[in-house]
C-alpha cells in the first residue's frame, strides 16, 4: 500500500513539473529556460526537480530558480522539501556565473533533452572533462550571490500550516524566502510570502498566507485563505 500510495505521489508531482514546463510565465521571468533534473554539484547526485534559467534584468537580477514539485499530502510537507530547497541553494551559491551561461546554453541549444524526465548529467551541459576541469568550470569567479537565486516549493493543493510557519520563520529570523507555487487542474496560482513583521506574529490560529488566483481565471481576485 505504501508503495502505491508513493507512486500515485510521485504521478502527481511529475503532473505539477509539466504544468511548470509548459508555462512558465506564473514566475515573472524573462525568457526562463527551464532544466529538468539536472546535476548541480559534482561531489553529490543532488538533481533539483526543475531549473529555469531566467534572462536577469535590472529590476529582476534573478539568474537561477530552484524548484521542488511535491504533493501537498506528503506527510513530510513541512520538513523534507526545505530541507531539499536549502541544500539546493547552498551548492548553487557555489555555482560560478560561467556555469549558469552553460547550464542556459545547453537549455537553448537541447531543449527536447532538458525538458525531458531523465536525468540531466553535468557530463551533459559541460562535455566530457576531468573532475579537476569539471570542477574549474561550475566554480569559477565571479560565484552567484543570494539575490540571483530563488526557490520555488510547487504544490498540488494548498500548503499545511505546519510548512507555512517553518517558511515564515525562516524568512522572518534568518531572511530565506521560499516561495510557493500551487498548480490544481493546469491552474497556477502564486502564494506569497508575508512580510517579515506579519511572519513575527504568526501563530496556529492566523490567517497565514495570501494567494493571487490564476491569471488565466477571468474575474478572479486574491483573497485569504486558513
Amino acid at each position: 500500500m505504501a508503495r502505491k500510495e508513493k507512486s500515485e505521489r510521485g504521478k502527481r508531482e511529475r503532473v505539477v513539473e509539466e504544468v511548470l514546463l509548459n508555462d512558465a510565465s506564473v514566475f515573472g521571468y524573462s525568457e526562463p529556460l527551464p532544466i529538468r533534473h539536472v546535476e548541480i554539484a559534482e561531489f553529490d547526485k543532488v538533481r533539483p526537480d526543475l531549473i529555469l534559467l531566467p534572462r536577469p534584468t535590472t529590476n529582476v537580477p534573478i539568474r537561477l530558480v530552484l524548484i521542488e514539485c511535491k504533493d501537498h499530502d506528503s506527510p513530510d510537507l513541512h520538513t523534507g522539501p526545505v530541507a531539499q530547497l536549502i541544500k539546493y541553494y547552498s551548492y548553487a551559491l557555489t555555482l560560478g556565473s560561467s556555469a549558469i551561461d552553460a547550464y542556459r546554453d545547453y537549455a537553448a541549444k537541447n531543449p527536447s533533452d532538458a525538458q525531458a524526465t531523465h536525468w540531466t548529467t553535468l557530463i551533459d551541459v559541460f562535455g566530457h572533462m576531468s573532475i579537476t576541469e569539471l570542477s574549474g568550470r561550475l566554480h569559477q569567479t565571479p560565484q552567484l550571490q543570494p539575490h540571483e537565486i530563488a526557490l520555488v516549493l510547487a504544490l498540488d493543493g494548498p500548503p499545511s500550516k505546519r510548512l507555512e510557519l517553518v517558511r515564515s520563520q525562516l524568512y522572518a529570523h534568518n531572511g530565506f524566502r521560499m516561495d510557493i507555487i500551487k498548480v490544481v487542474d493546469g491552474c497556477k496560482s502564486v502564494i506569497t510570502p508575508l512580510s517579515v513583521e506579519a511572519a513575527m506574529r504568526l501563530s496556529f490560529d492566523t490567517s497565514l498566507y495570501r494567494e493571487v488566483n490564476c491569471p488565466s481565471r477571468e474575474g478572479s481576485a486574491a483573497g485569504d485563505h486558513d
